[in-house]
């Protein structure tokens, strides 16, 4: 019969490189005949359609400047959080992070200090939580933190978020090196909970916005809790 399979070579200089061996037996001949496909450029573009494909779906799922979920990706986490705390009972968290007087950066050192921050600030926040837990950059100086599994207990899960919000409200108290400036940056942090609750991942975001623009309209550098906590 024939049979078709890729294997790899070896030249005498000791590299490889990859081949499609195509092998046919002719029984009424008494002979094999072999058939020995380079597959080194056809293999280097499939590696770089793969490469392609990877880098347009972290582009889609991913901020280009932090390398942070993006709000389409948080959306999803957070749909899947809501669902995951239904059937568990445990409550979740999100935390809304804006960066107080960013504008003002921004005005007098230059975006590419302000980009600066907010690398910076995304390093900072990661280090706050829980592998599973999620940062996500919004856009502009918004950040957001999902907390999940914190327990049953509204007080008890509320004052765990609240842990986290000032382990983070410490955090990015912290002076920043900037190229050749030191700055003092601040945030605004709102907090609110979930427990596999009716509300679409956009009004728990919005929940968590309006406590967030309270602390801001407090004087920011603090938290706040959603209204209905």
């Amino acid at each position: 019969g024939c049979d078709r399979f890729e294997t790899v070579h070896r030249r005498k200089d000791g590299s490889v490189w990859p081949a499609e061996i195509s092998a046919s037996l002719i029984p009424a001949l008494g002979d094999m005949f072999v058939f020995v496909r380079d597959l080194t450029e056809l293999k280097a573009l499939e590696h770089e359609r793969s490469r392609s494909e990877a880098l347009v779906l972290k582009l889609a799922f991913h901020d280009p400047l932090t390398h942070l979920p993006n709000r389409r990706l948080l959306v999803d986490r957070l749909t899947q959080a809501v669902a995951s705390a239904r059937r568990s009972g445990l409550h979740g968290a999100l935390l809304f992070i804006d960066l107080d007087n960013f504008k003002q950066l921004n005005d007098s050192l230059g975006h590419a200090m302000g980009d600066q921050l907010l690398v910076q600030t995304a390093q900072r926040l990661n280090e706050c939580v829980r592998a599973e837990d999620t940062v996500a950059r919004l856009g502009g100086d918004e950040f957001v933190v999902m907390l999940t599994g914190l327990g049953e207990n509204v007080a008890e899960s509320a004052a765990l978020a609240r842990a986290v919000g000032e382990k983070i409200l410490s955090a990015l108290n912290q002076p920043y090196q900037l190229g050749r400036h030191v700055y003092q940056s601040t945030p605004s942090i709102g907090v609110t909970l979930s427990k596999g609750d009716s509300r679409n991942p956009a009004a728990i975001l919005r929940s968590a916005d309006r406590a967030m623009y309270r602390a801001k309209a407090d004087g920011g550098n603090t938290i706040r809790l959603a209204a209905d906590l």
